[in-house]
């Protein structure tokens, strides 16, 4: 399979330009190719597991599966973050949200203790970036997905940011027994 015909497949659903790009991507990432190795036919050189593993992830994408859930990750906040189909993709505007955190975060009285609660973590890109940045706050994540706070878990323990993840509705809390000071205190 040509690298021409894996966007052709992806303009389908994409305009072309973009359909290149996620083609490019799609094959850099799988197979550490470079775009000139690309160009240059390599992976018409692939094994036939490989062209199977291409295929598959093309008619993914064809599909309406985005690109980060066909590799798995995203890239946030200079880190690697898991994603699959029980998360949102962390997307690059939400960086800002974390550098303004952090900066709001940075200006609090050393004496105050730092205490941040992500509701709706997801892939739990926001909190994990914000304990990774002001390493001594207090970060606890919310969600009511077991699916997504097992992905949470994963990146957390996979770049070693200590963040309490709980399975809790916001808008339950008190009906699950506890304020939200409550449930923040670890009720």
């Amino acid at each position: 399979m040509t690298y021409s015909e894996i966007w052709h497949r992806i303009a389908t659903s994409y305009d072309d330009g973009e359909a290149r790009a996620i083609a490019r991507i799609l094959i850099e990432e799988l197979f550490g190719l470079s775009y000139t190795d690309i160009v240059c036919g390599a992976t018409e050189q692939l094994s036939a597991d490989d062209t199977l593993r291409l295929d598959t992830a093309v008619r993914r994408i064809e599909q309406g599966e985005p690109l980060q859930h066909v590799l798995g990750y995203a890239d946030f906040c200079d880190n690697r973050f898991c994603v699959n189909g029980s998360v949102l993709i962390p997307r690059p505007e939400t960086e800002w949200l974390v550098d303004e955190g952090a900066k709001l975060m940075s200006t609090t009285a050393a004496s105050s203790p730092k205490r941040i609660l992500d509701i709706g973590t997801g892939s739990g890109c926001i909190a994990i970036s914000l304990k990774l940045r002001l390493g001594d706050a207090y970060v606890e994540a919310w969600d009511i997905s077991e699916e997504a706070l097992r992905t949470a878990q994963d990146n957390a323990d996979a770049l070693k940011a200590e963040v309490v993840f709980r399975k809790r509705d916001a808008l339950r809390a008190e009906e699950e027994g506890c304020s939200e000071e409550e449930c923040l205190q670890g009720g």
